[in-house]
């Protein structure tokens, strides 16, 4: 039987449940990514995802995976509705950190959870990063990337880390033509448009 890992079980403690899986399901998905990225020392920000090989453009990366909570958390949730977040295991987005210039981009499964794919060739030993307005709607205020500098130091860097309200309309709407943010984004904006 799958036992979690002394961090994936105190998040559990400390949120309850229910979880975003099956257990079988997050052993599977826990395995395939750590087949892919481990955890290491971030440029970006303390601990972050590097690629443990070459991963091709459009390749999966992560999917999100832990517990569900009604609200964004200090760190690690990775927003799947305007009221559902996932508070990330290990594995599953807890050391995904931003960049501007990220390299992967996003896709909603058939249960509407996040799941990330490279969006070019990802070299290995590279940092694997992502754009947080393609899943985050907005900062709560307990959140500790409200009015936070961002880090990513690339040519694309805007200065804060942004959610996906603080965009542009035109921004978003680039975006979701692109088909890299999560779905409940995209059915947010459309509704907007009506």
């Amino acid at each position: 039987m799958y036992r979690l890992s002394p961090s994936d079980k105190a998040t559990v403690d400390r949120y309850g449940g229910p979880l975003s899986h099956d257990l079988d399901t997050i052993l599977r998905l826990d395995e395939k990514t750590r087949n892919i990225v481990g955890i290491a020392d971030s440029k970006i920000h303390g601990q972050g995802y590097r690629a443990l090989r070459d991963v091709a453009g459009g390749e999966w990366v992560i999917s999100a995976f832990g517990v569900f909570i009604g609200h964004q958390s200090e760190q690690h949730s990775i927003q799947q509705s305007l009221e559902v977040h996932i508070e990330s295991f290990e594995y599953s987005g807890k050391y995904l950190n931003h960049s501007c210039d990220g390299n992967l981009v996003v896709h909603s499964n058939k249960q509407g959870i996040t799941e990330f794919y490279a969006s070019r060739t990802i070299r290995e030993g590279e940092e694997i990063a992502y754009y947080y307005p393609l899943t985050e709607f907005k900062w709560a205020e307990s959140s500790s990337e409200t009015d936070t500098p961002c880090n990513c130091q690339t040519s694309k860097c805007e200065v804060l880390i942004k959610s996906f309200n603080m965009l542009t309309p035109a921004q978003q709407r680039e975006l979701i033509e692109k088909g890299i943010v999560s779905q409940y984004l995209v059915n947010w904006f459309r509704e907007q448009e009506r």
